[in-house]
């Protein structure tokens, strides 16, 4: 049996995430992994990184059923939040980390205390302890703190940093501005605006399951539904359609409700997750 045919055997062999946490999937693997490396040794070097591959693509189908997981890479740990699910994760610095729906964090293994560095993709509150520089680089600008709180959301063209405690230095291209407690900066337009005065509730609420809007796009509440509820949206052009109020991530319905019929919009729940968004019927 050739080597590739080894690894698929031994990736058959893996219970799925059926009657498992993610978690447990993951230590299985890596059992399995340091048993390979000591029944043949000259081979490992060769075994090892297609293996990781495989655990890549294991990755992504534990993604899409929903889950999350904790991906050790060379040089790097993944920390994935998929869709439907919230996770806490300690730093080796002792900092924590709360991560929304459908975010991916990866860090150094190596030195991090030496370099505090991380990189964020989606929505994650930070609480980190006192020490070297701590940065939150995202795909849309970078946040710089020694010891603090704060909420970071960069996504969907979006760039919001919001300070709980202590100061926070949040930059975007040639722009840089300073935040303290109450304030967020959001960047639009190309440049970094300051905004005072917010309700705590409206940047760090999604922690405990409460999603806060204020005449925003009707798109962008759409798309923090599917996260929370891994579901899939189908609907015409919600251009110009603006919604104020909040909802929760505890009962699908519930939300819809909340969202859809101040909207004037009707929803129908179908197959595979999907949910049907149309303009309600006028009498």
């Amino acid at each position: 049996m050739g080597t590739g045919e080894k690894i698929l055997c031994r990736a058959a062999g893996l219970r799925t995430p059926g009657d498992i946490s993610a978690q447990e999937a993951l230590s299985d693997f890596h059992q399995r992994l340091n048993a390979s490396g000591k029944e043949n040794p000259a081979k490992n070097a060769v075994v090892r990184p297609l293996i990781l591959r495989l655990v890549s693509a294991a990755a992504v189908i534990l993604i899409i059923l929903g889950l999350w997981i904790i991906i050790p890479e060379v040089g790097n740990t993944r920390i994935i939040a998929g869709r439907g699910h919230h996770i806490g994760h300690t730093l080796p610095d002792g900092s924590k980390v709360e991560m929304n729906a459908e975010s991916r964090l990866v860090y150094p293994k190596k030195d991090f205390n030496g370099y505090r560095k991380v990189n964020l993709d989606g929505e994650a509150f930070f609480n980190v302890v006192k020490g070297r520089s701590f940065i939150v680089s995202t795909k849309y600008g970078k946040v710089e703190v020694m010891g603090t709180s704060f909420n970071v959301c960069s996504r969907d063209n979006i760039f919001r940093v919001s300070c709980v405690t202590g100061k926070v230095r949040v930059s975007a291209g040639a722009n840089s501005v300073i935040i303290l407690p109450g304030e967020s900066a959001e960047l639009g337009n190309g440049s970094l605006a300051t905004i005072d005065g917010q309700p705590p509730e409206s940047s760090t609420g999604w922690m405990q399951g409460k999603f806060s809007y204020e005449n925003s796009p009707l798109s962008q509440v759409f798309n923090e539904i599917e996260r929370q509820f891994n579901i899939k949206f189908v609907a015409g052009d919600l251009k110009g359609r603006f919604f104020t109020g909040s909802f929760t991530n505890k009962d699908l319905k519930d939300a819809l409700d909340i969202v859809c019929i101040p909207m004037g919009l009707a929803y129908e729940v179908g197959d595979k997750g999907k949910v049907y968004i149309k303009e309600k019927t006028r009498l």
